[in-house]
């Protein structure tokens, strides 16, 4: 025996059923993951804890494992033993000195025995006679049952006694898979990662949706991050990354006499196509890392008209969550180093934008533009088992940046009436991809925006359709912010 785990208290307060169940779906869980590591891994289950052994070289790995599947509270290092027959005390005595003696010298300590069965003893009549023992064996130990520095543990079931060496928290929530499917919008920025993470942990089966606008660079941060929680959150079930060009919706927004609704519209087109995906594949909700007020499209008001683009539940696990505390998130699960790559994508700016956004005339707007950009980006929607990611991680483009200019020339593809001062031309980044075959192709030429990411995804769609003579002027580093595409 190598651990003893314990289920979460969510799944422990359950009826007898439901815990049942929840185990169940656990101990499948843990078997699929474990025996990625060690073939001859196995798992049985109790009332309320599983049993897992597993080779001695694989140890340290699947405990590591084990604290990132979902509906564990604690995993248990343990060393079992059969109770001999009679009285057992003086045994136990014996294999608690071997065990703790080491580290209660000069400190406090209590005793804490945890017992199931028919015994002829108590808990507390283990707790008394083991503590005497080592505190008659370590020189300058003492007892103490408040806040002790060192806690000794152990416990036993029916005939066996198990010595607890390690303790390590777990992620606790609910087992994956038992509180139904979601697809989740996932950019790969802060806040769409820990909102899927906190949907996971949750026991919520997820697919993840992206929404391209820029070409394949664009998508590469998001499939890392979605990658990365699957594995190490979700691979007990397969999921699959569905990704969306709305660069056609994004050309055409950029379009519109007036730009103080271009962020809640590209929200509301987002939830149309959400909404047809989670009818497709029949999941319970659509998740998105949406905070109160974050950004301007994310104000009550415009939460609220957005929603009204579908009939789909919308489940925002961040909602009332500050932007520190949603990074701390991100840092302790390990989504941030994927989050840090992923610099703001503004795919729709709005010149003062609106933060309450009247539903009628949203509607109006969309009813002018028609149903085109739908249908293409639907058309060109693809969907790759998430497992299957990393097959076409190295396919992806590289993207050369400049700080320093030799005799190129630079476009600055701001949507704004700014100009850098080195750039000589001026091309928004909406009309970069018909207005860049008109150019002479004889020269070498820099693309320039605010914080360097719209430029890289340009240069990745143009190196895609042929044109090798760009790439992307940075004269100075900005860090990644989260990855919101109608932030601004």
């Amino acid at each position: 025996m190598r651990f003893i785990v314990k289920i979460s208290s969510e799944s422990y307060i359950k009826s007898r059923s439901v815990r049942a169940w929840h185990i169940k779906q656990l101990k499948r869980n843990m078997i699929k993951i474990l025996r990625e590591i060690d073939s001859t891994a196995w798992v049985d289950s109790m009332w309320d804890r599983l049993k897992v052994n597993c080779a001695e070289e694989y140890v340290d790995a699947c405990r590591e494992r084990l604290m990132d599947i979902p509906g564990i509270s604690y995993i248990h290092t343990v060393d079992s033993y059969d109770l001999p027959e009679g009285d057992p005390l003086p045994f136990l005595a014996e294999k608690a000195i071997e065990y703790f003696s080491d580290s209660l010298i000069d400190k406090s300590f209590a005793v804490r025995c945890k017992r199931e069965g028919l015994h002829s003893y108590k808990s507390l009549d283990v707790n008394i006679h083991l503590g005497a023992a080592l505190l008659a064996h370590c020189k300058g130990s003492r007892v103490q049952l408040k806040n002790p520095e060192v806690t000794a543990t152990l416990e036993i079931l029916h005939d066996k006694v198990y010595f607890i060496r390690d303790s390590k928290r777990g992620l606790r929530g609910y087992p994956y898979g038992t509180q139904g499917s979601v697809l989740s919008m996932l950019s790969g920025g802060f806040d769409s990662s820990v909102s899927t993470y906190m949907m996971m942990r949750r026991g919520c089966r997820v697919n993840f949706l992206f929404f391209n606008l820029g070409g394949a660079a664009h998508s590469l941060g998001a499939q890392q991050a979605a990658l990365y929680l699957w594995q190490k959150y979700g691979n007990s079930h397969s999921a699959r990354f569905y990704s969306v060009p709305l660069d056609g919706f994004v050309a055409d927004v950029m379009q519109l006499p007036e730009t103080t609704f271009n962020g809640v519209l590209l929200k509301r087109a987002m939830m149309r196509v959400a909404q047809d995906i989670s009818e497709r594949i029949k999941v319970d909700a659509i998740v998105t890392g949406e905070s109160i007020s974050q950004v301007s499209s994310q104000t009550l008001a415009n939460l609220s008209v957005i929603d009204k683009a579908t009939d789909n539940m919308v489940v925002r696990p961040l909602i009332t969550m500050d932007k520190s505390d949603i990074i701390d998130i991100a840092e302790d699960i390990g989504s941030a180093v994927f989050a840090k790559n992923m610099v703001e994508y503004c795919g729709a700016i709005s010149h003062k934008p609106t933060i309450s956004a009247a539903l009628d005339k949203l509607e109006e707007i969309e009813q002018t533009m028609g149903d085109d950009w739908f249908k293409d980006a639907i058309s060109r929607m693809t969907n790759t088992a998430v497992g299957d990611i990393l097959k076409t991680l190295d396919e992806q483009p590289q993207v050369d940046l400049v700080k320093e200019l030799n005799g190129e020339t630079v476009i600055d593809i701001r949507a704004t009436s700014e100009q850098l001062e080195q750039a000589e031309l001026r091309i928004p980044f909406h009309q970069l991809n018909q207005e860049f075959p008109k150019l002479p192709q004889d020269k070498e030429y820099l693309l320039f925006c605010d914080k360097g990411i719209m430029s890289q995804l340009h240069v990745a769609y143009l190196h895609e359709n042929g044109f090798h003579n760009v790439k992307v002027f940075r004269p100075e580093q900005d860090s990644g912010q989260d990855s919101d595409p109608a932030a601004e």
